[in-house]
């Protein structure tokens, strides 16, 4: 062989081998796997930039909630789910963790990818609770906080 043929041969092996150790590295996600977190979990995955989301009914929210978190009832998940980011990393709570561990099933079951269920839900949060509607309304939901659609009738007589 010639001495270019032996470089060149050389050359691929190594950009060949670079390719596969660089298929079998752990991807980049900072993001656990999805799953049951804790209070502290929470805390962390927030850091990290994970969206909070309490599926509780507006009544419950409004009488004390995480803060940050935004308001999207368990029966108006489907709907505002459907606008998410699949790969966007989100928490979900309730009152004790059996709502949000149904919504978790369903997104994780939509192709959501980085979905954590708040195990003990807000009844064992450690932290302190805001009052009061969502500053936002509600995360793709129809109305402001209720997850349903809202007449406003700004007709005035006189």
């Amino acid at each position: 062989m010639k001495p270019r043929t032996i470089v060149i041969v050389a050359v691929v092996a190594l950009v060949a081998i670079g390719v596969l150790a660089l298929a079998f590295l752990p991807k980049g996600s900072t993001m656990p796997e999805s799953g049951d977190v804790t209070n502290a979990g929470v805390r962390d995955l927030v850091a990290k930039g994970a969206r909070l989301i309490d599926v509780r009914t507006a009544a419950e929210f409004e009488a004390g909630h995480i803060a940050d978190a935004e308001n999207v009832p368990i029966d108006g998940l489907p709907a505002a789910a459907g606008a998410w980011d699949k790969a966007a990393p989100l928490v979900l709570y309730c009152a004790t963790g059996a709502r949000s561990a149904n919504g978790f099933a369903y997104l994780k079951a939509q192709g959501f990818t980085h979905v954590y269920n708040l195990t003990a839900g807000v009844a064992a949060w450690d932290g302190e609770l805001a009052t009061g509607a969502s500053s936002g309304g509600s995360a793709g939901a129809a109305g402001p906080a209720t997850g349903r659609p809202t007449l406003y009738d700004f007709y005035t007589d006189g």
